[in-house]
């Protein structure tokens, strides 16, 4: 018996010895190749004195990156179970700035298969862990914006200022929360503390001058566009929206100037092209009016704006046919568009297109707009 076991060790033995030959064989042989194809060319060899600590939390924290990176999430609780074991070393995790904290490979994982609960208890765990991690109040807020819990989001933000009253992205965070609500004034006021602490930036400017649009302070919101070409003299939504701002009360002639420069930046702009249509035609500039809603059209033809535009300028300068087309499209696209109806009704009447007249009479009556109805029979 004994001697079938030595035996047995033996042959076990020469196995090992065998594979573990063949191994560092095909290493050398794998090294020598590599080093024929100038592979380890720019290679540089480290010192002894050079090598990197045998810190066990570090390699702790590597080994969840590489499992993370490396596709093994299925086995996310185990991982977790590995991080919360880090955690309980109490080892700060401020040693490793240029690693990403322990729990963020988790939160990104559930954020981006949409595991928001988890991804909530994870951040948790992170404030539990460390009350003064700014970076997991400012993930947990924008989860609970997400998910429409503005209170709570609102409570991390400020949690996130309190810790930090010069952060200005705590700030911003804070205004887009109170814009979501309504509470105007009070996102005024963070956004504005947020361009103090920030001057250059562009993104807390457009917001504030939306803001002022919400509220009814039109002059302070077109000095914040401005303020924004200022600062980037190609932001094309700062002209848009001036644009926007200008034909609503009337200033075509700045409308025009505006929206000529986004052009100038973006020729295929749908907004820009839609709005310059719109401010010449009012201005009764049809021609140019119908060049730009054209335009406008071909770059986003599902937009029903451009259409009634067109249809509305064409009726103007006695194109009825081009009308009814644009009208057309128009009703198409949202067959609910009762005015559309209406209007086309109106154009096949003065045609003399009683059929076509009728049918568009009938999907008034379907849509139960009798008014119209009413008002077209007796025109």
């Amino acid at each position: 018996m004994v001697k079938k076991y030595g035996l047995f060790t033996i042959f076990v033995f020469a196995v090992y010895f065998t594979i573990t030959f063949c191994n560092i064989y095909n290493n050398r042989r794998n090294v020598e190749q590599l080093k024929s194809k100038d592979f380890f060319k720019n290679s540089v060899f480290l010192k002894e004195s050079e090598y990197e600590e045998d810190d066990p939390l570090l390699l702790m924290l590597l080994m969840i990156r590489h499992n993370a990176f490396k596709g093994n999430i299925r086995k996310i609780d185990d991982i977790k179970e590995a991080r919360n074991r880090i955690l309980s070393l109490r080892e700060p995790i401020s040693n490793y700035p240029n690693l990403p904290k322990p729990y963020q490979e988790l939160i990104d994982y559930y954020k981006n298969n949409s595991k928001y609960a988890m991804a909530i208890d994870t951040y948790s765990d992170a404030i539990l862990f460390d009350p003064n991690d700014i970076d997991a109040y400012m993930g947990l807020g924008e989860i609970y914006a997400l998910g429409l819990d503005y209170d709570r989001a609102e409570e991390c933000f400020r949690k996130v200022i309190k810790l930090n009253p010069k952060f200005a992205y705590g700030y911003l965070r804070l205004g887009d929360v109170y814009a979501k609500v309504a509470d105007y004034y009070k996102a005024i006021e963070c956004f504005e503390r947020a361009i103090q602490l920030l001057p250059g930036m562009v993104e807390p400017r457009l917001d504030l001058a939306q803001l002022y649009i919400n509220t009814g302070q039109y002059d302070e919101a077109i000095e914040y566009f401005y303020k924004v070409i200022q600062i980037n003299p190609r932001c094309v939504e700062s002209y848009i929206s001036l644009g926007d701002l200008y034909n609503t009360h009337g200033d075509y002639d700045k409308a025009i100037e505006v929206l000529r420069e986004a052009l100038g930046f973006k020729p295929d702009s749908y907004e820009a092209n839609r709005m310059l249509g719109e401010a010449y035609g009012k201005k009764g500039s049809y021609p140019k009016a119908i060049e730009c809603l054209e335009k406008a059209i071909r770059t986003n033809n599902y937009c029903i704006e451009g259409y009634i535009l067109l249809g509305d300028f064409y009726q103007k300068i006695g194109n009825i046919d081009k009308a009814i087309e644009s009208y057309q499209c128009a009703v198409n696209i949202n067959p609910y568009y009762a005015d559309g109806y209406y209007s086309l009704a109106g154009l096949y009447k003065d045609k003399g297109d009683r059929i076509n007249m009728l049918k568009q009479m009938l999907k008034l009556k379907d849509l139960g707009r009798d008014d119209l109805f009413k008002k077209v029979h007796s025109e």
